[in-house]
């Protein structure tokens, strides 16, 4: 009886100390069963190793749940800081841009004339074409000005003054730079015309005549004529067109023949020559250097 007595507290200790054991070692004992008893490999190993993983899981879901509330939180207040500074900056955008906006003399003269102030906004328009005379834009807007105030012969003496000496009416294409000139020209009715009849019906006639030549130049290229495409292209140049209304299309005829050397010497006999950004004749430098090396990309 004793023995056995003995034996049962000595299973109760060995049970109690193995319930302090890590799991790890409770691992290795059951892969070494080296002198352990069946009650012990049966009963006690199992036993507690079911109960060490129940811990750890526990342990893992509980730091994984306080982790992603972690993140959670950190991405909400970043997320949230985000919005704000964008809300910041975009104020000092805008207001940034409105004061800019409001120096400008085309919106300054366009808010004039929706107010009815024909005087002021004249005055602003003329003093800023007396500053920059080759600011193309701000014909456009004298012209809407004359056509706010009902003064339709003055608006269409604007208008071919800039189409005819300005952007030269043999760049007149579907490009919107020229077109809106084009657009607003139409819109002036003839019959409200007195002394400038003439000078509208002819100008009209000559856009048109225009717009038609780059239409079948762009059409020509579409359906891969190159060559004829590149023939209007030599007597639209011939009449004055500039090449900043021609270098894509000449560029476009040169690809579809595989005259590689022609396009080359072409777009390099261009740099250099726009003078300005007011300059509408030429085509920027940096254009001219993204054909040529789209041209490289086409000889390989």
């Amino acid at each position: 009886m004793d023995r056995q007595i003995t034996a049962i507290i000595k299973k109760q200790q060995e049970y109690e100390k193995l319930k302090h054991t890590s799991y790890p070692a409770i691992r290795r004992m059951q892969k070494e069963p080296v002198a352990r008893d069946s009650f012990c490999l049966q009963k006690c190993l199992p036993e507690i190793a079911k109960s060490h993983r129940k811990y750890l899981i526990k342990k893992i879901l509980y730091i994984t749940r306080i982790t992603l509330f972690c993140m959670y939180t950190a991405y909400f207040i970043c997320y949230g800081l985000a919005i704000k500074l964008n809300q910041v900056a975009s104020a000092v955008y805008t207001l940034r841009s409105e004061k800019e906006y409001q120096k400008d003399p085309i919106p300054m003269a366009e808010h004039a004339i929706e107010n009815g102030d024909y005087e002021k906004a004249k005055q602003i328009l003329d003093d800023a074409i007396a500053k920059t005379p080759d600011a193309i834009p701000l014909y456009h807007t004298y012209a809407e000005m004359y056509i706010a105030a009902g003064k339709y012969d003055e608006a269409v003496s604007v208008l071919t003054d800039t189409i005819y000496n300005r952007l030269h009416v043999q760049n007149m294409s579907s490009s919107p730079f020229y077109f809106v000139f084009y657009k607003l020209l139409t819109s002036i009715p003839e019959e409200s015309l007195t002394t400038s009849a003439e000078e509208y019906q002819k100008c009209l006639a000559d856009c048109n005549t225009y717009i038609k030549q780059y239409e079948s130049i762009d059409s020509l290229i579409e359906q891969e004529h190159y060559y004829s495409a590149l023939t209007i292209c030599d007597d639209l140049k011939s009449q004055g067109a500039s090449d900043s209304s021609l270098h894509y299309r000449y560029y476009q005829c040169y690809i579809g023949l595989k005259a590689y050397d022609e396009c080359e010497n072409y777009l390099n006999s261009l740099l250099g020559k726009k003078t300005s950004i007011a300059d509408t004749e030429y085509p920027k430098d940096d254009t001219i250097q993204y054909y040529l090396d789209k041209l490289e990309t086409e000889r390989d």
